[in-house]
């Protein structure tokens, strides 16, 4: 009975995360419970594309990377990966913090005619540059050409 408990309350609290982390209000200025959820909201309001597009697509998008970006699309990833890469080698955040920090950000005029407005808010040094590097990389893959052939990418032909 313990077991079922656990595993119910388990499910509640990751669908509770869900609800909460991707919604889709034109403006959102509180804290989310992993960076993650952030930066998948900021691409959606830039893109206006399920940020699970953009997991493995060409060398970049997603866990890992390397090789030759394939396209602005994943150019834009390179970039994201090296900035998390300089707060980590300059101290400002750990490895585990790149993936576990919430930030306070806003946005705005998502999926709307304007172009849309994504700030980041105050905090410590950690929080405020995760939020840039994210911001930065949204904005980003918001000008890029998106190839559906690129999705689900072969990592294979990523030249190193």
């Amino acid at each position: 009975m313990d077991l079922i408990m656990n595993s119910f309350l388990t499910l509640i609290i990751i669908n509770v995360c869900l609800l909460f982390g991707i919604g889709q209000a034109d403006l959102v200025h509180r804290r989310r419970p992993r960076a993650i959820w952030q930066f998948s909201s900021m691409i959606e309001c830039a893109t206006g594309r399920p940020a699970l597009h953009y997991n493995n697509y060409g060398c970049w998008c997603g866990l890992g990377g390397g090789g030759e970006p394939v396209d602005e699309v994943d150019k834009c990833c390179r970039s994201h990966d090296e900035c998390y890469d300089y707060l980590t080698e300059e101290g400002t955040c750990s490895i585990l913090s790149l993936y576990l920090t919430s930030y306070l950000y806003e946005r705005r005029h998502c999926q709307e005619m304007e172009e849309p407005s994504i700030s980041c808010g105050e905090g410590s040094p950690c929080r405020t540059g995760l939020c840039d590097c994210d911001r930065e990389a949204a904005l980003c893959l918001a000008h890029a050409k998106y190839n559906d052939h690129r999705h689900n990418y072969d990592k294979d032909l990523c030249i190193p």
